[in-house]
């Protein structure tokens, strides 16, 4: 029971508060229950005083199951919601889509991660959740659970280390967009792109393959500026591919190469 519980939980990782003004979109065609990135992928590491900005999605299932003494187990969910949340690195903040930190059931969700760290290190993220949940039967009353959930890390590594461009936000104009490098990892299913955006605004990343057809597309909020963005639900074959990124009139594209 303990680990459909925490399954419940992890789905209020986007519920952190913040003060930014900018916000997520909900990938409505994402309907896989539960979080990405999961547990596995985590979230991507940045760079001592680079602009950090990654997006987070849910998806909130009515009901999670369990075999028990060979029973299948029902635990039907009504919501999960964010109660605290320790271990940000500093000058770094989160806002969440609702606002308000609270998923029913059926209901989509995103976090927009974003800010800047001058202190490099390794920075375990613990979550206090609480989940309105009914036991084998929908219509049974309601019964609240509390949980930790303290799987999420995030890594600011040092400037001029191997993970790290070094001085190439001090020569960038901040209202300009540029792709600045891609890492491909097909296997883990992911790109990691360090870019720069004119806005605060959602911008849209499409891979495109030699004869132009457009095999995985994603959006999410940038910030203005110089950051490093995790793409998540990447797959493809071994190639040569074109990423392009797209905010308003504003667009730039840059080759890249998969290989398994």
């Amino acid at each position: 029971m303990k680990k459909i519980f925490t399954l419940l939980f992890c789905l209020t990782t986007l519920g952190f508060a913040s003060k930014l003004h900018a916000q997520c979109t909900p990938d409505l065609s994402w309907n896989t229950s539960g979080i990405r990135p999961d547990s596995t992928t985590n979230l991507p590491d940045g760079c001592e005083n680079v602009p950090y900005s990654t997006q987070m999605d849910i998806y909130v299932p009515d009901s999670v199951h369990q075999i028990q003494m060979g029973q299948d187990v029902a635990i039907y969910i009504d919501s999960v919601r964010l109660l605290s949340v320790t271990g940000l690195p500093p000058g770094m903040s989160y806002v969440t889509n609702p606002a308000n930190g609270k998923f029913p059931k059926f209901a989509h969700g995103c976090a927009l991660i974003s800010g800047t760290c001058s202190t490099p290190g390794t920075y375990p993220l613990q979550v206090i959740t609480k989940a309105s949940v009914r036991l084998l039967l929908p219509f049974l009353p309601a019964t609240v659970r509390y949980d930790t959930v303290n799987y999420y890390r995030i890594v600011i590594n040092t400037a001029g280390g191997a993970n790290c461009n070094v001085g190439i936000e001090n020569h960038l104009d901040p209202t300009e967009m540029g792709i600045h490098s891609v890492v491909a990892n097909a296997n883990d299913h992911y790109l990691q792109v360090t870019c720069n955006a004119p806005a605060n605004l959602p911008s849209q990343f499409r891979v495109v393959n030699s004869i132009g057809q457009v095999i995985y597309q994603n959006t999410v909020t940038t910030q203005q500026g110089y950051q490093i963005i995790r793409l998540n639900d990447f797959n493809a074959e071994n190639g040569i591919y074109v990423l392009q990124m797209q905010q308003g009139n504003q667009f730039k594209s840059y080759k890249l190469q998969v290989i398994k």
